[in-house]
């Protein structure tokens, strides 16, 4: 039983599987569309690959900057993403710490207030 093959666009000639592993006709030399439009996505892809390689270099997250990243050796800076993050904690710790004490310290000028005001209320009433 014969199969249906795949014609040239060009010519139209039948084609076998080992003749569309070729980048052209073996009949008449015309190249094939799905080679054609692979080499056309592949300019495509060097074209863009230009342009992101020929622009400024990615910018260097600040707290890199003088600092070997630890991809290029230095393997005891550790994640730089770890160490943000890790500062975000210590920073939320320490507000949460500060806003405590000052709560305390609110608290204990309203009680020595209320104890004051109390002392004059009971002198004065015992009069």
């Amino acid at each position: 039983m014969d199969q249906p093959g795949v014609a040239c666009t060009n010519c139209g000639k039948n084609m076998t599987t080992d003749d569309l592993r070729r980048t052209s006709c073996v009949h008449c030399g015309q190249v094939l569309a799905h080679h054609a439009r692979a080499a056309q996505q592949v300019a495509v892809i060097n074209q863009m690959m230009g342009q992101y390689m020929a622009g400024a270099p990615p910018p260097i997250p600040p707290m890199m900057v003088g600092q070997i990243p630890p991809m290029m050796g230095n393997p005891m800076m550790g994640n730089p993403y770890v160490a943000a993050q890790m500062n975000a904690v210590n920073q939320g710790v320490k507000t949460a710490a500060m806003s405590v004490v000052l709560v305390s310290v609110i608290i204990g000028v309203v009680v020595v207030v209320l104890a004051v005001g109390g002392i004059v209320a009971f002198a004065l009433v015992g009069r």
